[in-house]
């Protein structure tokens, strides 16, 4: 199928589910006040969001509204019209929102910026437990073993390699130097109930070399001070050029595999420098992916499965890594890997052209360009 007919159905499914209010103004005001009341009692989460329209070049924001029935609606925050209206949308679940997070709405990724009412702070304040943890530097080698002891009831919702000052080791009870922060959230159903001791539970096998936090305001404050107010990283560039980028795809980190992909770097004995995850967009898929446009057959297909989900950006360094780490990765097509090189990451992890676990940078002269990119996409 080719790219331009993809785009058509795209097109043709905005279209369909997004529908234009009918009816008075007083009737769009009933069911404003009626949607205000069901998020005062809890039964509906409410956020402010944004889409960037690479079109028109312009962040166009609205109210996301998500009901107990996993339906949705949105309201243009400009105009105060309705701009889907209530629907089923596959892919997004309770457990994907929370502020900070990226969710894909019929070919639209949202950026969740801040709580839209009273209802949804006291909620998240209250009953969404979001389980913390920082992976000290002297646990760093074991960051494969720790991403893989995250099991269910819990999921990666972020992650972010962060640098740690003296004040900010002395707060984590560590030595300064290179951490990961890990903010989680929990998929089952009723698990809040037991959530602090399964997290404990999960955690504690990693001993001393990892500080956790869950529930209260005290987590909360571990949780927006690591992330906001730590540096990350990616802020160090290197002044080398023998640098890549590795991207782990949407199905590896869906399918919980993404701490084996890291372990199996680390064993192979490549150094980390960077590392977030991220959720890429239609317009950054594209523009990172445009030298394969006219070159793999499969390019819509890649580009289409790099918005699904979160991916995750490693940068790694040390002398010839481009070339290195290229032949690690193995051959793009999944089966010849698995015939020539079945220790490589593709052979391991991969199941197709597409879906074939990593993005690894192919030329040397390369490598800068696309952790610079990275590092421009992140903001940092």
């Amino acid at each position: 199928q080719s790219g331009q007919s993809k785009s058509r159905i795209g097109a043709e499914t905005d279209r369909r589910h997004c529908r234009w209010p009918s009816g008075s103004r007083a009737e769009r005001t009933e069911q404003e006040q009626s949607r205000a009341a069901m998020a005062s009692r809890g039964s509906c989460l409410a956020f402010n969001v944004e889409w960037f329209d690479a079109n028109a070049s312009l962040v166009r924001k609205y109210r996301l509204n998500y009901y107990e029935d996993e339906t949705l609606d949105m309201i243009n925050s400009v105009t105060g019209k309705s701009f889907l209206k209530r629907t089923y949308c596959p892919g997004v679940q309770k457990s994907d929102l929370f502020i900070g997070a990226s969710i894909t709405v019929f070919s639209r990724q949202l950026h969740l910026i801040e709580y839209a009412d009273e209802g949804t702070t006291a909620y998240f304040s209250a009953e969404n437990v979001r389980p913390f943890a920082l992976v000290k530097p002297s646990a760093f080698s074991s960051i494969g073993e720790i991403i893989s002891s995250i099991q269910h009831p819990f999921s990666l919702a972020r992650m972010k390699m962060i640098s740690l000052d003296a004040s900010a080791a002395d707060r984590f009870g560590c030595s300064a130097g290179q951490a990961v922060a890990i903010e989680t959230t929990v998929i089952a159903a009723g698990a809040n109930d037991d959530v602090a001791s399964r997290w404990a539970k999960a955690m504690e096998v990693h001993g001393d070399g990892v500080y956790t936090a869950c529930g209260g305001q005290d987590s909360h404050d571990d949780t927006v001070f690591a992330f906001e107010t730590c540096r990350s990283s990616l802020e160090s560039m290197p002044a080398s050029s023998d640098m890549t980028a590795c991207l782990v795809k949407p199905h590896v980190v869906i399918a919980r595999q993404a701490g084996s992909v890291l372990s199996e770097i680390l064993a192979s004995g490549f150094t980390i420098t960077a590392m977030e995850m991220v959720h890429l967009d239609r317009s950054m898929a594209t523009n990172f992916f445009t030298v394969y446009q006219g070159v793999l057959t499969e390019y819509a297909d890649m580009v289409a499965h790099m918005i699904e989900n979160y991916s995750i950006f490693i940068r790694l360094e040390g002398p010839n890594v481009v070339a290195d780490f290229r032949d690690f990765c193995g051959p793009n097509e999944t089966e010849l890997a698995k015939v020539l090189r079945p220790k490589s990451l593709r052979a391991q992890f991969g199941e197709t052209r597409v879906r074939n676990a990593v993005h690894c940078t192919d030329l040397p002269e390369d490598g800068g360009l696309e952790c610079e990119y990275f590092q421009y996409l992140l903001g940092v």
